[in-house]
């Protein structure tokens, strides 16, 4: 990915926290910037996975992914208010965007109806407070990014997807002039603070047990990444 100047990625911060007039040549450029990033995994045997903005044809794909893996837990989410949030997401761009992780397997089976690919992975970056789910604890701070609802499917995880969506999510942000991204893990979910670790996710604050009692919340952990730090260094993971 082309490095942004320090005025580049003010002029897209700035673009995101304003509906005057005057930046909207810059929140189409960032549309365009956003949609087309991409970040590509081959997994042996299986085929090659490229991680995307979702299209249009995607939307049901994400759906199905989305009430799968959450399904049995406290985010379960249904059909209809999976179709509802992803139509969101999909209307919100670029304060939020939809990222999914596509599918383009070596046998043919594995392909939908007059489909080449399908999607195997999901995950959702805002990039201002309008697309923000509700937070019940640990809100993150103001005029930062907030990545949620990372979903693969159970029977491609582990091989680099969810580590591929990850990447591109950095790229995102710092496409988008912000300089952290946060995210929220449920205390105990030992694999997903691993996950998020290995990718420079550190904790900044946990729930008590009395406040998420209180907010009838299972306890979580707010995990923190400096973007702008690591593209400055020139360290962050390219695809």
């Amino acid at each position: 990915m082309q490095r942004r100047s320090h005025a580049q990625r003010a002029v897209a911060a700035q673009s995101l926290a304003t509906d005057e007039q005057s930046s909207r040549p810059s929140l189409v450029t960032l549309v365009d910037e956003l949609t087309s990033l991409s970040c590509e995994v081959e997994i042996p045997s299986v085929g090659k996975v490229v991680c995307r903005a979702m299209g249009g044809e995607d939307g049901v794909g994400a759906c199905v992914v989305l009430t799968r893996a959450f399904a049995g837990s406290p985010e379960e989410i249904g059909i209809t208010d999976a179709t509802k949030y992803v139509d969101k997401m999909r209307e919100n761009v670029p304060r939020g965007i939809l990222y999914i992780a596509a599918l383009y397997p070596s046998d043919p089976a594995l392909r939908p109806p007059n489909r080449d690919c399908r999607v195997i992975g999901t995950v959702a970056l805002s990039l201002h407070q309008d697309t923000l789910q509700q937070i019940p604890t640990l809100p993150p701070p103001p005029h930062s990014a907030y990545l949620s609802n990372m979903a693969v499917d159970q029977k491609f995880r582990r091989m680099g997807v969810a580590k591929a969506l990850l990447a591109l999510c950095d790229q995102a942000v710092a496409v988008a002039g912000l300089s952290d991204v946060y995210l929220h893990v449920r205390q105990g979910d030992a694999p997903a603070a691993t996950l998020y670790g290995a990718a420079g996710y550190a904790e900044v604050a946990r729930d008590s047990f009395l406040s998420a009692q209180l907010k009838k919340v299972r306890p979580r952990v707010l995990m923190r990444k400096s973007v702008s730090l690591l593209y400055a260094q020139g360290s962050a993971d390219n695809c």
